[in-house]
């Protein structure tokens, strides 16, 4: 059961919706004047995801040595990525602590984790928010491979 004000969405693992959300980057909250364009990204649990014909497509999985890469093509109108439940890929929840960090790459080179989402507004960087989402801040170019590791 849930109120009637939420509404529960399911996300087919591996997917990627474009999304266009306030400032805040929340889902299911009010829009305000402040948009901005998010591509969300629902990493696959199953490890052999990833194939070949996958490469044709703009935005496509790969899983090499326990991390997850994220390529996708033709990215210039993204301003952030959001990768819900990324701390359950990569973290048991009784292991889970705000000290531990992941490693995340953006076309090679590492990202600064930032202290709040509004930072992000600022610079380039990621923040894993309390419920296990990872937002990063992407800078405009045409194509990117995250790695998460």
């Amino acid at each position: 059961k849930v109120p009637i004000e939420n509404i529960p969405v399911y996300i087919k693992e591996g997917s990627f919706i474009p999304l266009e959300l306030n400032g805040d980057l929340n889902l299911g909250e009010r829009m305000s004047t402040e948009r901005k364009k998010v591509l969300l990204v629902a990493l696959p649990e199953a490890e052999s995801h990833t194939s070949e014909e996958d490469s044709a497509k703009l935005y496509f999985f790969r899983k090499k040595e326990g991390a997850w890469e994220i390529v996708m093509h033709k990215m210039k109108e993204f301003s952030y990525l959001l990768l819900p439940g990324l701390a359950d890929l990569f973290w048991k929840e009784e292991e889970f602590s705000k000290e531990e960090s992941c490693v995340i790459r953006l076309n090679g080179e590492p990202l600064k984790e930032l202290p709040s989402v509004n930072a992000l507004r600022y610079e380039a960087g990621f923040f894993l928010r309390e419920d296990g989402a990872l937002v990063i801040r992407l800078m405009p170019e045409e194509d990117i491979v995250i790695t998460v590791s």
